[in-house]
């Protein structure tokens, strides 16, 4: 955490005021001087800082060479550039944005390289970890707080007077509006996006959620489109996170992908170092095919994998036998088969070990082993309980502040929390982190995006189908009976792997 007294470098004297707490309102990059212009903002007071900034980009090393890139970067003539690596990627900074977009282009052009480039001002919030909005106090004792949810007291060029009186105003005209700019406020604070650059789309705030975590985890995608970031979509989140009447499955998802069951994510998948060599390696995903070999005549079963039904059904012949079957036995989704004793096929591995237990095959041995780091834990697994403690964190405000309102107030309280405009901006806020928690896997899945990546996406899909097989299961235990569907969370954590 950066401490108050270092921002006094940045500072002349004659800005000291009586205020402490600021909020940073702008963030703006000077090219020619190659700093950040930073605003912090109480009311109508404003403190500005100059801090030196070199912006950078991250590209694969599996989309090019590092002998590819070197070239690239010598076309360029003397410009300066620096040239860093990490284990799966390359990082080039620069002291001039524009040399960065030229040689982006560049091994674009050559190569089909596409880095991840943020814009200036968004590295630098994510370097040291701020946000539009955020709080800072800059009394010379203090530390800068990193945590407040209040709503910040600072005037922006959309509005003539502060914040919370613009929201105060406009709410006694339509509710729902003011809501509207709390939600905006939270979003610029999350993605660390100025207000009139926040995308009206649900799926493009999760494409600029998705390229912070890259780029803050110093990773790049080996394949990432290049469409428009400010195209239209309409894309909503995958289908097959629905919940079931008796129980929505898609807020635990988050958590399966975590390093406490999967350890999930694009830069742990198939590592290096945990290739597993057994079928009974704790590492294995469910995405994992086997090859199996039926001990029954004109066999058909149900996979817990949907979108491997829906592909075994688009890519085999009989396709009317399964079509019939589904209609005969109201089944939801296509049925694997039909198959004949002694024949052999590919299948997933949760799928395979519920038939060879019931005697109805055997399994062969891999297919397609796919399997999650046990070393390092992934970004999706550190965003994820990064987003989990900062809506935690907002939950105990909101609990605080609705306390406070009611205290003394009895019935009126009611009254008060509508007034309290920091509680409205917190409940947004947590709706906003939410938003992304629970559309994340999803997102990843989604074909659209331009961070889609087939094998990482697969191993999702099969993560959720073995949720539902492991959810059938307790439901089926006689020992769960009664439980609140709350509480299956646990037992759901503690089973879901264990499933398999």
């Amino acid at each position: 955490m950066t401490s108050s007294t270092s921002f006094q470098n940045y500072f002349a004297a004659s800005e000291k005021t009586e205020n402490t707490i600021f909020w940073l309102s702008s963030a703006k990059y000077l090219e020619e001087k190659k700093a950040i212009l930073v605003e912090f903002s109480s009311g109508n007071q404003k403190r500005t800082a100059s801090i030196a900034f070199f912006p950078s980009f991250l590209v694969s090393k599996k989309a090019i060479s590092k002998e590819d890139l070197k070239n690239e970067i010598s076309l360029l003539g003397n410009q300066k550039f620096t040239l860093a690596e990490t284990e799966t990627c390359f990082r080039v900074v620069s002291t001039n944005f524009s040399f960065l977009e030229k040689l982006a282009n560049n091994i674009f052009a050559s190569n089909n390289a596409i880095p991840v480039m943020p814009s200036p001002e968004r590295q630098f919030l994510m370097e040291k970890n701020w946000g539009f909005f955020s709080a800072f106090n800059f009394s010379e004792s203090e530390e800068i707080p990193e945590k407040n949810f209040s709503l910040p007291n600072i005037k922006t060029d959309f509005f003539s007077e502060p914040l919370p009186k613009t929201i105060s105003e406009l709410a006694k005209i339509d509710s729902e509006e003011a809501n509207s700019i709390l939600a905006l406020v939270a979003l610029s604070k999350i993605l660390c996006l100025p207000l009139e650059k926040i995308p009206s789309a649900g799926f493009l705030q999760q494409e600029i959620f998705l390229e912070n975590i890259f780029f803050k985890n110093n990773f790049a995608p080996e394949q990432l489109s290049k469409h428009d970031m400010h195209e239209i979509h309409l894309s909503q989140a995958a289908s097959f996170f629905r919940g079931t009447p008796e129980f929505d499955l898609a807020p635990l998802i988050p958590s399966l992908l975590t390093d406490a069951v999967y350890n999930l994510g694009p830069d742990s998948i198939n590592c290096s170092c945990c290739e597993p060599k057994t079928l009974d390696a704790k590492n294995l995903l469910p995405s994992t095919l086997v090859e199996v070999e039926f001990l029954k005549d004109a066999f058909y079963f149900e996979s817990g994998n949907s979108c491997f039904s829906n592909a075994f059904h688009e890519s085999n012949s009989l396709k009317e036998n399964r079509l019939q079957r589904k209609k005969e036995f109201f089944l939801k989704q296509f049925p694997i088969g039909p198959f004949s004793r002694n024949q052999a096929s590919q299948i997933p591995l949760p799928d395979a070990a519920v038939l060879e237990q019931d005697s109805s095959a055997k399994i062969l041995g891999f297919k397609e082993r796919h399997w999650h780091c046990m070393k390092q834990e992934s970004l999706v697994s550190k965003t994820i309980k990064a987003i989990m403690e900062e809506t935690a964190e907002a939950n105990s405000f909101i609990e605080k502040t609705q306390r406070e309102c009611f205290a003394g107030n009895g019935i009126m309280g009611f009254s008060e929390m509508e007034k309290n405009f920091s509680l409205r901006f917190a409940l947004e806020y947590k709706k906003s982190l939410e938003f992304f928690l629970l559309n994340l896997p999803a997102h990843f899945c989604n074909r659209e995006s331009r961070f889609y990546n087939p094998v990482f996406s697969s191993a999702v899909e099969a993560v959720y189908s073995n949720a539902i097989i492991a959810f059938n299961s307790i439901k089926q235990n006689p020992s769960t009976a009664g439980i609140p569907n709350e509480r299956l969370n646990t037992y759901l954590l503690a089973t879901a792997k264990r499933e398999e």
